[in-house]
């Protein structure tokens, strides 16, 4: 058997995305995958009915389904992150709902999947319960007068952070083109939405907070200026991602690029390792693959 094992990345929105077990099998005979549910779930057959006298599976247990992690080459409603690109477990649908089928030919909802091989579960929409009395917000993150009850349930089709420059910003879930909800007064979807900002989605622009100390990179890997957390600056708009040759650890390391409108001079069109940041919004960047020594 052929085993790839995956790294440990960082994700969207502030969640930190543990792939350290994520493993894609490439021989054909290891076609099953482990997926963990995010709640109590039942068997269903291929009609979509209850499985009579079927155990019920609890949440947080592991279950085999047939299938292998795929790249993603066009849109799914369920998928994950690995490497800053997307990838899917293939599922089928049934009267509308995703299920994943299981090694003993039953099926279980995807809704009720939270992880694959450790991997979190993202959606491209759910629903959200408002937790309090609360009101909707317009587009640039302000709050309305348009009040909101306790109680109330909505269909939320983006999570976006309308800050983007504010570092650890919850985000909105949006209901409307114009109407979005605190994503703190909601209780979020049993499957989360993946967080971008708005700028990010509509332009495609990618934006990355600072978790650890680092230094900022030339293009040839040498260090221009170093940057800490707590201080300014500590969150960038990055336009690629590519490998640098790191003499002192002497070997290729991914490094995003820091835009050449970026205001902070020290940081400007500048280079911060991947290790050193978390993608905070907007779409994953394929890394440019070739590298060599300088």
């Amino acid at each position: 058997m052929k085993v790839l094992k995956l790294g440990t990345i960082m994700t969207l929105g502030g969640i930190l995305f543990s792939l350290t077990n994520f493993v894609v099998h490439a021989d054909s005979k290891e076609n099953t995958t482990e997926v963990t549910l995010n709640h109590n779930t039942y068997l269903y057959n291929k009609k979509g009915s209850r499985v009579k006298d079927s155990k019920k599976l609890l949440k947080d247990e592991s279950v085999s389904v047939k299938g292998k992690i795929q790249k993603l080459s066009k849109n799914k409603k369920y998928y994950t992150i690995y490497n800053y690109q997307r990838y899917w477990l293939p599922y089928i649908l049934i009267k509308g709902q995703a299920y994943y089928t299981t090694v003993k030919g039953k099926f279980i909802k995807v809704a009720n999947v939270g992880k694959i091989n450790n991997s979190e579960l993202i959606a491209t929409s759910g629903y959200v319960v408002t937790k309090k009395n609360t009101v909707f917000y317009n587009a640039n993150g302000n709050a309305t007068k348009n009040k909101v009850k306790k109680g109330s349930k909505f269909k939320v089709t983006a999570l976006l952070n309308l800050k983007p420059q504010v570092a650890d910003m919850p985000g909105f879930y949006q209901v409307s083109k114009n109407k979005f909800l605190y994503s703190l007064d909601v209780n979020k979807p049993r499957i989360d939405l993946q967080f971008l900002t708005k700028e990010a989605k509509e332009n495609k622009t990618t934006y990355v907070n600072l978790l650890k100390n680092t230094y900022i990179r030339q293009a040839d890997g040498t260090i221009r200026s170093k940057v800490t957390v707590g201080y300014m600056p500590d969150s960038w708009k990055v336009d690629n991602l590519k490998y640098i040759w790191v003499s002192t650890d002497n070997k290729a390391e991914l490094f995003y690029h820091i835009v050449s409108s970026d205001p902070w001079e020290q940081t400007r069109d500048g280079y911060i390792s991947a290790e050193a940041v978390k993608v905070t919004a907007g779409p994953e960047l394929t890394p440019i693959k070739y590298c060599c020594r300088s």
